[in-house]
């Protein structure tokens, strides 16, 4: 088609020109590191078997048993740790005891069941009074739980023999 009346040649504005060829030049860039990157990838897993190949291949008998040798000690250390995280401590409760222990009772025989928190103590005192202050002293403790006073008696020499039981919370052990 042949026009009769001139128009003027449209003219690409200049910025929409730079962006064109930055956008072209911006994707060849792109699949070119695509490219190169992924080359170097196949070569660094080549390279990590032929290693991995060699470590396998200059392991010696001996390497072998030592290495078993260490894994069974490791595996021995690892469970001595879970023993002693599992480890009740008796020190906590003679020091609680030594705590709350009114000063003219003393203690003769101790039973302590650590798996179930019991215990039973034996002692004496100069004094009934003494043993009811005693007793006070154990329910008012927030670690002792249902004190029971089991027996009591007069002993040789005018003292009052006496057993008491009581539960102790599992943290005094911890």
């Amino acid at each position: 088609m042949i026009e009769i009346i001139p128009k003027p040649k449209i003219s690409i504005p200049l910025w929409l020109s730079i962006l064109f060829y930055s956008s072209i030049v911006t994707v060849i860039l792109l699949i070119t590191g695509f490219f190169v990157i992924n080359s170097f990838e196949k070569k660094a897993a080549d390279t990590l078997s032929t290693i991995e190949n060699l470590l396998s291949q200059s392991r010696t008998i001996e390497e072998a048993a030592l290495e078993k040798r260490v894994f069974s000690y490791r595996d021995k250390i690892n469970d001595f740790a879970i023993l002693v995280d599992q480890r009740k401590d008796a020190v906590k409760f003679f020091d609680l005891i030594e705590k709350i222990t009114h000063p003219k009772v003393w203690f003769s025989n101790t039973s302590v069941d650590i798996k179930s928190s019991k215990v039973i103590l034996a002692g004496q005192a100069d004094s009934f009074p003494t043993v009811g202050q005693q007793i006070m002293i154990f329910k008012n403790e927030p670690m002792i739980k249902k004190t029971n006073l089991d027996s009591l008696h007069f002993d040789r020499g005018g003292m009052v023999g006496f057993s008491v039981s009581f539960s102790l919370d599992p943290k005094v052990f911890k």
